[in-house]
């Protein structure tokens, strides 16, 4: 897939902007990393996406790391289930399993998931309060 993109979501401001990088796709696992700053996890963060063979990828240390903050309240039946934390990446991938960059519809199809989420504030037991997308399961 020439000229695709990886689509890096880096934070989220308390009025919820989001702030996203446009970086382009490199397949060497090192990039990847240095995306999310440790090692990867790979998540299946909506179904819809999914669909269109759109994976996300974040640190698998995220929720230990002081330096990060929240991105996505998982929600199901209006309670709280878990948090993604840290920078989130989405990619693509094809039938056999192997990961590409975003083509052009596939990073809109991305943005128009992350536009669309509702944001919510999450607060912390030391009364810290974070803005983050919310996302029903």
């Amino acid at each position: 897939m020439s000229d695709t993109r990886f689509l890096v979501l880096k934070d989220i401001s308390p009025a919820g902007m989001l702030e996203i990088q446009n970086k382009p796709f490199d397949e060497r696992l090192e990039v990847l990393q240095e995306l999310v700053d440790g090692c990867i996890e790979h998540y299946v963060i909506d179904e819809g996406l999914n669909d269109y063979y759109i994976d996300m990828w974040i640190n698998d240390e995220g929720k230990f790391r002081e330096d990060f903050r929240p991105m996505f309240a998982l929600m199901h039946n209006g309670e709280l289930y878990d948090v993604i934390v840290g920078p989130c990446v989405f990619t693509m991938y094809d039938n056999e399993g192997y990961t590409h960059g975003l083509t052009s519809d596939a990073y809109k199809r991305v943005l128009k998931f992350l536009y669309e989420c509702p944001s919510c504030t999450l607060s912390t037991k030391d009364g810290k309060s974070y803005t983050c997308l919310m996302v029903s399961k």
